[in-house]
């Protein structure tokens, strides 16, 4: 599986060109009507409440590929060299 990277939100997804990509809001966030709003436009969706690190910050809610902040690059790729060290 390959990892996906972007410095910002992407407009489009990089992997089948669908838009819109949307933040993923992490914990047990309050739902109010606004909230209800941007996950039915598909602008936000739900990660759950347990947050992992590293953890995705975008996702495609058309082919549901989780897209990483580029800043976490680093911390990723060290993570999974330890791993196939081990």
């Amino acid at each position: 599986m390959k990892l996906l990277f972007a410095k910002r939100k992407p407009r489009k997804c990089p992997v089948c060109g669908k838009a819109p990509v949307a933040s993923i809001l992490w914990g047990m966030p309050g739902m109010d009507a606004e909230l209800e709003e941007k996950i039915a436009k598909g602008s936000v969706t739900l990660g759950g409440c347990c947050v992992g690190l590293p953890s995705p910050m975008w996702r495609c809610e058309a082919c549901k590929a989780d897209i990483y902040r580029e800043g976490d690059r680093f911390m990723i790729e060290t993570m999974t060299r330890s791993k196939q060290n081990n």
